[in-house]
């Protein structure tokens, strides 16, 4: 199902979720990374509302989480409530909140690890009171992110072809930049400031954007070279 934009597709029970945020989307982040949208392509956008046993582990072994909570909640199930957290304290991947899968075009976010996530950045942040769907924004935004470097055409009217034999320095560079622009562009203080506590928490692939901050001309060069660059 086409939504009149070009480049989306959204299910509608997705579409209705989302509906209430203000939502990132294909379009404006295209146009934010001076690329246009693709109308031959699809992106299928849904919900994954089980947690991942992975994703439970990871958040549980992660600086955010153990700096407030030992373990997972107790009424999250019985798989979580089995989860041990491991010696080490580790940076957390934002794909803990969703995946981009550029072999299918698909994005999916994942519910439970994004209230996880936003729970935990509410506590640990007392001042701010956190609803729900902005983890599922943030997510989106970096998914979309993904999405629009991969498959937005250039003036040319190509896409980026060598985009999944690109490094995950290269793809995160790209996916948390244009996030942080999109919310910067919007006066979205809250989700711009949740972003940045996040980024806080991530490996230093996701921190990389903190160089174009104030520079998105300067990273929109970078993505035409590093698809250039991926070409020869």
């Amino acid at each position: 199902m086409n939504d009149g934009r070009g480049f989306a597709t959204v299910n509608p029970e997705f579409q209705i979720v989302m509906h209430e945020i203000a939502c990132p989307n294909l379009e404006t982040i295209s146009g934010m990374a001076g690329l246009g949208t693709n109308d031959d392509v699809e992106v299928n956008i849904r919900h994954d509302r089980q947690i991942r046993k992975e994703d439970a582990q990871a958040l549980l072994d992660s600086r955010l989480w153990r700096s407030r909570y030992g373990r997972m909640p107790d009424d999250w199930g019985r798989m979580t409530r089995s989860l041990r957290p491991s010696t080490i304290r580790q940076p957390i991947s934002s794909d803990i909140l969703g995946e981009y899968f550029p072999e299918r075009h698909r994005i999916v976010i994942h519910d439970k690890t994004c209230f996880l996530v936003m729970y935990a950045l509410a506590t640990k942040e007392a001042s701010l009171c956190v609803p729900v769907p902005s983890g599922m924004k943030l997510a989106l935004a970096h998914l979309i992110s993904h999405a629009v470097s991969h498959l937005g055409v250039d003036r040319q009217g190509r896409i980026w072809d060598g985009y999944e034999d690109s490094s995950l320095d290269q793809r995160e560079l790209f996916a948390q930049g244009y996030s942080y622009h999109f919310f910067d562009s919007q006066g979205s203080g809250l989700e711009s400031m949740l972003f940045q506590s996040l980024s806080e928490h991530l490996s230093a692939e996701y921190n990389e954007w903190r160089e174009y901050s104030n520079d998105l001309r300067g990273l929109n060069t970078r993505l035409m070279k590093a698809r250039t660059v991926c070409e020869q």
